[in-house]
């Protein structure tokens, strides 16, 4: 400062305002970007969470136990139903399906298992249609036999959202030690053809 000269007072609160101006503009944009980039991580969540997701299970043993589940999770409609029955024949059933502002999706496991038959079997199967186009679907059987005791399983889910849609299935089984589980899967989905057209429902 003393080899420029002596600087008015005023110049020089002129200065340092200008420079904390500068300062604080510069954390302004900061904190609008980090502000934009939390607002696309909250958009993209919801998306997320909007998603409908269709469930179901079912399991059956000849020593007399069966049991199933079924769920649907979404902000759509949803119906659910479960059935089991054991005696001479055990018989597992879990049902869902669900219809939301993105597609349609459906779940459905059964299984069955006597006293009397050499096999316990299984099934699952689910699909998902959006309304944009976008297909997938998946299922599974099993089918476990064992001359003392033969359990067998399957179970999947189909989800969707605004963005893709997705299936899975699991199947399986036990047996004694003289039996065999065979158990096969599959996926498979179709791209989106058409423009995303979400369903609104009237109140």
């Amino acid at each position: 400062m003393s080899a420029i000269g002596p600087t008015p007072k005023g110049k020089c609160a002129m200065t340092l305002a200008t420079a904390t101006l500068k300062l604080e503009t510069s954390r302004l944009h900061k904190l609008l970007a980090m502000g934009a980039a939390s607002a696309m991580s909250l958009m993209l969540l919801a998306s997320t969470v909007r998603a409908g997701e269709a469930s179901s299970s079912a399991t059956a043993s000849n020593l007399g136990t069966a049991a199933a589940t079924a769920g649907y999770n979404g902000d759509g409609r949803g119906y659910v139903q479960t059935q089991t029955r054991t005696g001479n024949v055990n018989v597992a059933r879990g049902v869902a399906v669900g219809v939301d502002q993105n597609g349609i999706t459906f779940s459905a496991s059964n299984a069955v298992a006597s006293r009397f038959l050499p096999a316990a079997v299984a099934s699952n199967l689910n699909i998902t249609i959006g309304f944009n186009g976008q297909v997938a679907s998946s299922g599974g059987i099993s089918v476990a036999q064992g001359p003392v005791q033969r359990t067998a399983s399957a179970g999947g889910f189909a989800s969707n959202n605004r963005f893709n849609a997705t299936a899975g299935s699991t199947a399986g089984g036990s047996t004694d030690r003289f039996g065999t589980v065979r158990a096969n899967t599959f996926s498979r989905s179709t791209p989106a053809r058409l423009p995303i057209t979400p369903l609104r429902w009237r109140r």
